[in-house]
């Protein structure tokens, strides 16, 4: 289950990280692609990490 959500967050992200620049910002000029970008690779790192503290058994 947890797994199987975790797939689906990041398949999620591919997703966002494609569907909204070249859709909502795609008349953007501004650091605004930039910061939405960076926010998004800053929420998936954070939800890796939490994801990541929760497998503990692959590490002795």
């Amino acid at each position: 289950m947890r797994d199987g959500l975790y797939l689906a967050w990041s398949l999620l992200v591919l997703a966002l990280s494609y569907i909204v620049p070249f859709t909502l910002l795609r008349e953007c000029r501004s650091l605004i692609l930039y910061a939405f970008w960076l926010g998004l690779t800053l929420v998936h790192f954070a939800v890796t990490l939490l994801y990541l503290r929760g497998a503990e058994g692959w590490r002795s």
